[in-house]
């Protein structure tokens, strides 16, 4: 009688136990993730599509990205406004690449501000990383992140000001998968006006680049 008390005390606290509501989530939490993610890579490539919008103008824009660390990047736009560029840095202030179509010819080592070598936004290749995003994420402070979850997806926003030429963004939200990555990011302006979304998608990670990977 003894061994079955002690056996329906244990399925029982086991029952409670299944039973019980998860520890809520936190922005600390989610940051922690994407750091650990970030800190588990030495290389990895990436889809973004990205919209960007600044007053009138609008640009679209789908990027193969490559990135093996320290810096090493490669961004080519696969698809949109520019379709055939390619830059490629490695650290410091400049960059090697060209634009598409018949302009593939002419190679370019440019200032990585350089008009050319930016998003319509002003986005720099420097900024195609993430941990150029943990970094930012940071400068914002978890403490300013509200937490909201779709699914198995974690959410981030948090209402931001900063000063020209990025003064018109006020709000920005960030979405996770459970591994820490980033699916989404968005930029908003007054009124919930979109200025850039950007989508994250078919990761593959560690991978072992060739060195033409970092030629032009």
């Amino acid at each position: 009688m003894r061994c079955f008390r002690l056996f329906l005390t244990l399925a029982i606290g086991m029952i409670l136990l299944a039973a019980a509501p998860a520890r809520p989530d936190t922005p600390y939490n989610v940051l922690a993730r994407l750091a650990a993610a970030w800190n588990s890579l030495h290389s990895y490539t990436c889809i973004w599509t990205v919209h960007e919008a600044k007053g009138t103008k609008v640009q679209d824009r789908v990027y193969h990205i490559f990135f093996q660390k320290p810096l090493k990047t490669r961004a080519e736009v696969i698809a949109g406004d520019g379709k055939g560029s390619v830059a490629v840095w490695e650290g410091g202030d400049r960059l090697r690449g060209h634009q598409g179509s018949i302009l593939s010819l002419l190679k370019l080592n440019l200032n990585i501000n350089n008009r050319l070598a930016v998003s319509l936004r002003g986005a720099t290749i420097a900024q195609v990383n993430m941990g150029w995003l943990l970094s930012h994420l940071l400068s914002i402070g978890a403490k300013n992140f509200a937490f909201s979850q779709n699914g198995t997806s974690s959410i981030l926003s948090a209402h931001v000001q900063y000063p020209p030429p990025n003064d018109d963004i006020v709000e920005e939200v960030y979405v996770f998968a459970p591994s820490g990555l980033p699916i989404e990011g968005s930029q908003f302006g007054d009124n919930h006006v979109l200025l850039k979304h950007v989508v994250y998608s078919d990761y593959q990670l560690n991978v072992t680049l060739p060195t033409t990977t970092w030629q032009i």
